[in-house]
This record gives structure tokens, sequence and C-alpha cells, in this order.
């Protein structure tokens, strides 16, 4: 799968995509907002995992544009460190589908990643 990694904090951004490529997945990584607009508005990008606080564009905003970009095809992580209630609400009102704690455990951030995305599609039901 290919996946975007943004988190202001380099080390934090590249230790995820270090394990996510170890695991067989293709992470490109942004250090700020802009940067992860910018990569999300060339091709397909099956996940994106955005760190809590991004510089220049606020994470929030770029759910917005991704979601505007990919609907439902698109798996949003938002990544915090100990998010606490509040802030796992404001992930989930902005548009993100899953809400990671860091530090995180390996199995857990491939869980979240690997995770079927909502389908912007109806779903056909086969009757048996």
């Amino acid at each position: 799968m290919r996946m975007l990694v943004a988190d202001s904090q380099p080390d934090v951004a590249d230790l995820l995509s270090r394990v996510l490529t170890i695991n067989g997945h293709e992470a490109i990584i942004a250090l700020d907002g802009s940067q992860a607009i910018s990569r999300l508005s060339k091709g397909h990008w099956d996940v994106a995992i955005l760190g809590s606080i991004l510089s220049g564009v606020a994470t929030s905003d770029v759910i917005s544009y991704a979601r505007r970009r990919a609907g439902n095809d698109l798996r949003i992580i938002w990544a915090q460190a100990l998010p606490d209630a509040e802030s796992r609400v404001a992930a989930f009102r902005a548009g993100a589908d899953c809400v990671l704690a860091l530090p995180a455990l390996v199995e857990e951030l491939l869980a979240a990643v690997e995770a079927p995305v909502k389908s912007s599609q109806p779903q056909e039901i086969q009757e048996s």
C-alpha cells in the first residue's frame, strides 16, 4: 500500500516510515501540512498518517483536503502522543478514520493501516 506519513517531528515521521517500509508498504514522508497537501495532490494514496500538530497547515485542514480529493477511499489515521478524549473527538470530527496513540506497538500501527477503508461506493449485496 502507498502511504503518506506526515509529522512535524522528523524522527517520528522517519520511525513510522521505516516500520511501514520494513513491513512491505511504500511510505513517503511530509514534514508539515503544506508538504502533506502537496504530496496528497499527486497520485493515488491508500493511507495517510497525520500527526496531530502539523506546521504550516493544520491537520484538520489536511484531512478536509484529503477527503475532498479522495473521499472515503483514503484511510486517514490521526497520530498523537497520548491523546485525551477531547483530542480523539476532534480527530473524528475532522474526518479521521482512526486515532493512533503514540508511542504505538508495531502491531497496532499495522492493524490501523491495514484495516479496510469505508467505501464511497454502495455495496451490492449478493443473494444466495
